[in-house]
């Protein structure tokens, strides 16, 4: 009879779901038993920086998101009116790195080729004489009319390189900026 109770005991003990908690509450004790230190609280008025002085005045008091909005807005109109004009201060330009193509429309096709070179295809339609420029990430074709007796640069497409595909337009502009160059 004590034999079967103690089986019983040990099925009790030893069922999976006894098996975690008695593993959790050996892991809880044992976590018990390590000591970790812990940092000495500091007086941050006993802190030197040797002479550095980190100091901002007009600190935002509010709570609120306007209210700092507006505290800022006061601040760089205050220092806006100490700031060096703007005509004393060095101008950089950067030059532009894409290509609109529409720049091109009235312009001849010497010109057009001065400026991108030779077009990948050159076919005539009639009276039309197209020019298409298969870059990388577009095609850019120039319609050219003959008005006046010279052909000028009427129209202007840019599409996708692929059938159905999706033209990124700053990608187009800057491959041809990239063969204008």
């Amino acid at each position: 009879m004590f034999e079967i109770r103690f089986a019983n005991l040990v099925r009790r003990v030893f069922n999976p779901y006894n098996k975690l908690l008695l593993l959790i509450f050996a892991g809880l004790a044992g976590c018990q038993q390590l000591q970790v230190p812990v940092a000495q609280k500091t007086d941050s008025s006993n802190i030197s920086w040797k002479g550095l002085t980190i100091q901002r005045d007009n600190l935002p008091t509010s709570t609120t998101l306007n209210d700092n909005i507006e505290a800022e807005a006061v601040d760089m109109n205050e220092a806006a009116s100490t700031m060096i004009p703007e005509s004393d201060l060095p101008v950089m330009t950067v030059a532009p790195q894409d290509l609109d193509p529409q720049l091109f429309l009235g312009q001849s096709p010497d010109q057009l080729q001065n400026r991108l070179g030779a077009p990948s295809i050159l076919r005539t339609e009639g009276n039309v004489e197209i020019w298409q420029y298969q870059l990388s990430d577009c095609v850019v074709d120039f319609f050219f009319y003959d008005k006046a007796g010279a052909l000028t640069a009427t129209h202007t497409d840019m599409r996708s390189p692929f059938l159905g595909g999706n033209l990124d337009q700053a990608a187009c502009r800057h491959a041809l900026f990239k063969i204008s160059q």
